[in-house]
């Protein structure tokens, strides 16, 4: 019967500490209640005034984590109301703001003695009478902000106990809002949510600044709760058919993450944590007020979702970049709904991945951009120059500069220069190549077969600019006439946008071999008893000198 009872008592103590789990513990003892205020001191939680389903209240109950009892506390002695802040600083709990159901704001602020079981009036919040502000404690001084007074609000203020004192301090880095969460994690304090908004802040206390964080993964943040844990801040969002999410925040990685869903739906509620455990009760679900009352068990390690890449992520086109989520149960990548751990990238994007932990949640990932960078274009043209034996090569390549080169010109031999020269002892066929590398890294490579039947002891191959075809110009960049058919064997016709005054056109060496006046924009010129090669087409007037270059077949 002992070995019996021992295992019982292992199963319900296993259960009741599963990690990332809610447990329903007795419902609130002053029935139900929306718009409640609440906070925790020690081992004992206290939930107070509120809306019932008939009236406002001012009734007050203690809720006890070692007996798992409600007990009714003395009333609060202060006007009825509902959607006020409470806090607790030290072994005090402090409670203002709020409004009546006839529309009135409140601003008396009172401090409660759970000792004495007492309350005492404090010196009024600074700040306009208001419903629906957010409130929460760092070491030794209480915060009061935002809320709606009428109008919503953004302005924030700081209750100093030890003097009864308030003073404004700089205003929620957001906007005006209501209905707004909010906790403290060690010396700073957080707030978001509210209306339809989803940004959050951090508030710094030491030099009074706000920092905007991650935004809240959740929706439907009007009248969402929070609570914090250690290092971790909680918040419980949303209404909907399937319940209430859990969200968690951590300071440390700026990420949310998703945890255990709380299946019965509410907002409205009053949450708090004592010790390790994290409670939420009342509320309201959208049909009508709640009485019930739950405890939530955080994970012992935070959820989180990490991408490692394989190398740079910046990759050149054909090539494939593996994104790896840290291991998890399940996964879902934004780019396609992949569910592997691994993903294989080739196109440029923003990559992020949902990673299931088991019971402890879910967690999204930092985006992970990747950009595919086009190759480089390798690619060249040779062509016999008017000299026997001598050849022109054109170094066509493009893409993202500064380019290197390496010819390889098939004898054994090679350069690294964009416009080299080699000469052929040998005659033969030879294979010549032009590897490219961008700015990027990327890389591109060009190879041609050439035979080379010399009757002279070498070939030479020259490499020039196909803009410049290695004669000096004034201007090689200017686009201002059309020249067709390029290349050509018995003539090619020019078009002109701009009366030039002559023509010239040059071989290799810069020998002039036709030249004319321009009497037309569009006129030919006759290259029949021209050698096979390259030439320079040059049009000049006065200190302008426009260049083309003519392939004649």
């Amino acid at each position: 019967m002992k070995t019996k009872l021992i295992l019982l008592l292992l199963i319900i103590c296993t259960i009741a500490n599963a990690q990332n789990t809610w447990v329903q513990k007795p419902f609130y003892g002053g029935g139900t209640r929306s718009l409640a205020s609440g906070f925790s001191i020690g081992s004992k939680a206290y939930i107070f005034v509120g809306g019932s389903d008939t009236a406002l209240t001012a009734d007050m109950w203690e809720y006890d984590t070692l007996t798992t009892a409600w007990t009714q506390k003395n009333d609060f002695p202060g006007t009825a109301r509902e959607a006020a802040v409470a806090f607790a600083i030290g072994n005090k709990g402090y409670m203002g703001t709020g409004m009546d159901w006839s529309g009135n704001f409140n601003r008396e602020f009172w401090e409660y003695d759970p000792a004495l079981d007492t309350w005492t009036q404090k010196a009024d919040f600074a700040g306009t009478g208001r419903y629906s502000a957010v409130g929460f404690s760092i070491g030794s001084k209480g915060y009061i902000g935002t809320g709606n007074d009428g109008a919503n609000q953004n302005d924030f203020y700081e209750y100093n106990p030890a003097n009864d004192t308030w003073t404004q301090k700089a205003f929620f880095g957001g906007l005006e809002r209501y209905g707004a969460f909010g906790f403290s994690i060690g010396n700073k304090g957080y707030l978001g949510g509210g209306g339809t908004s989803n940004d959050f802040y951090e508030y710094n206390p030491a030099n009074d600044t706000w920092t905007q964080k991650a935004n809240v993964i959740g929706s439907g943040l009007i009248y969402a709760t929070g609570f914090s844990i250690n290092n971790t801040g909680y918040a419980l969002v949303g209404t909907s058919s399937y319940g209430s999410d859990l969200y968690g925040y951590s300071p440390v990685s700026n990420t949310w993450v998703l945890l255990a869903n709380l299946a019965q739906t509410r907002d409205q509620a009053v949450s708090f944590s004592i010790g390790n455990k994290g409670y939420i009760g009342t509320g309201h679900d959208g049909n009508g007020r709640r009485r019930d009352f739950w405890q939530y068990t955080p994970c012992t390690t935070f959820p989180e979702a990490i991408i490692t890449a394989n190398g740079p992520t910046s990759i050149c086109a054909g090539e494939t970049l593996t994104l790896t989520a840290n291991a998890g149960s399940s996964y879902i990548w934004s780019d396609n709904g992949a569910t592997t751990q691994s993903l294989s990238v080739t196109n440029s994007g923003t990559y992020s991945v949902i990673v299931n932990s088991g019971s402890c949640g879910t967690a999204t990932s930092a985006g992970v951009v990747v950009t595919v960078n086009s190759l480089p274009i390798s690619n060249f043209n040779l062509y016999p120059d008017v000299d026997p034996m001598h050849y022109i090569a054109e170094n066509l390549a493009t893409g993202n500069t500064p380019l290197t080169f390496l010819w390889n010109w098939g004898d054994g031999t090679s350069d690294n220069t964009a416009y080299p020269s080699h000469t052929y002892d040998i005659p033969g066929m030879y294979t010549i190549c032009l590897a490219v590398a961008d700015a990027n890294g990327c890389t591109d490579m060009y190879c041609n077969d050439y035979t080379f039947k010399t009757e002279s002891p070498i070939a030479y191959v020259q490499v020039i600019d196909p803009l410049t075809v290695g004669i000096n110009s004034k201007d090689n960049t200017l686009n201002t006439f059309k020249l067709y058919p390029n290349p050509a064997t018995n003539t090619v016709t020019i078009e002109t946008k701009t009366d030039f005054g002559n023509y010239q056109l040059q071989d290799i060496t810069g020998k002039v071999l036709l030249s004319g006046s321009v009497t037309a924009t569009k006129f030919n010129l006759d290259i029949s008893t021209l050698s096979k090669g390259i030439y320079l087409l040059s049009l000049i007037d006065g200190e302008q000198q426009v260049n083309r270059k003519i392939v004649k077949e």
